[in-house]
């Protein structure tokens, strides 16, 4: 990857060109293999979707981390469970509670770009904090530790101190 950074664009695409067409032409009739079982409902998508995904990431970066990495996206989107690393933010917090729209939109935190987008995602119901769903857009937080949920994948663990 680096090499490719280093290069003019022009040379860049044509060897990501040549390379495609190297692999396209080395792999067809695996390739048609798999499309034609997915077309028929004998392979799902989804599956094909993933071993693109393992092939490439372990073509990249080795076999053991591809499984891992594909792991890792299976607990998180397909289980819908917590992923074990998550960044942590430290806030001033206040006795009487901060605002979660102004906690969304804080700088380190970065879950909405503005409040009027946090009070949005509120609203569509799209933000939890400690796995329960927040109702309402003047809703406050009072000191302590806290992980965040925006949509189905953005998680930040909060400290109000």
């Amino acid at each position: 990857v680096a090499l490719l950074v280093t290069r003019r664009p022009e040379r860049c695409y044509k060897f990501i060109a040549q390379t495609l067409a190297r692999a396209a032409h080395e792999h067809a009739s695996e390739t048609e293999t798999l499309l034609a079982d997915a077309a028929a409902g004998r392979l799902h998508p989804r599956d094909l979707k993933a071993r693109i995904a393992r092939e490439l990431a372990a073509r990249y970066h080795g076999a053991a981390e591809a499984r891992a990495a594909e792991e890792r996206f299976n607990l998180i989107f397909r289980q819908r469970e917590t992923p074990e690393e998550i960044a942590s933010v430290e806030l001033p917090g206040d006795p009487a509670g901060v605002p979660v729209t102004r906690i969304l939109a804080s700088r380190g935190v970065d879950m909405a770009k503005s409040n009027a987008e946090a009070k949005r995602l509120i609203q569509q119901g799209g933000v939890s904090v400690n796995g329960e769903k927040i109702e309402t857009i003047d809703a406050r937080l009072p000191p302590g530790e806290y992980l965040f949920k925006v949509g189905k994948r953005t998680f930040k663990r909060i400290k109000l101190t």
